[in-house]
């Protein structure tokens, strides 16, 4: 079967609606989709803090340096979400772990959620997967 990487994620079937944010805009998201007043940012689960995933545990070496980086990038993603609500954007993020690790999602599932997200959620914030998603999967 098989698998959507992180960078097929950025080039989904709605590609011709898709533009790059310029680059002085901030925050950047990864995928543009100006017809849906939607955003997509792909995340790496370690540097964004995915919850409850095991991608996201912290090393034992410069352990300090390292929770202090990824609740900056934490609080940093917080305000970018609030900020795009405030503007109109819906916001969809992609997590590192529904792509790449064994039991990660299909590319067809992906994309078929990603467009269900994008054609029928009112939601502001949507994510896949949820912050519990393949929480033993990843070796």
């Amino acid at each position: 079967m098989q698998r959507l990487s992180l960078q097929d994620a950025r080039f989904c079937p709605f590609q011709r609606d898709k533009k790059y944010m310029y680059e002085e805009a901030i925050p950047r998201p990864d995928v543009v989709l100006r017809k849906y007043r939607t955003v997509v940012f792909v995340h790496g689960c370690f540097w964004h803090g995915h919850k409850n995933c095991k991608a996201s545990k912290l090393p034992d070496t410069r352990r300090d340096f390292g929770e202090q980086k990824i609740t900056g990038n934490i609080a940093r993603d917080e305000s970018y979400i609030q900020m795009l609500n405030e503007m109109g954007w819906k916001v969809l993020i992609i997590w590192e772990c529904a792509l790449k690790y064994r039991n990660s999602m299909d590319r067809e599932a992906a994309i078929a959620t990603l467009a269900n997200s994008i054609r029928t959620g009112s939601q502001i914030l949507a994510e896949i997967p949820k912050g519990d998603y393949l929480i033993d999967s990843i070796r």
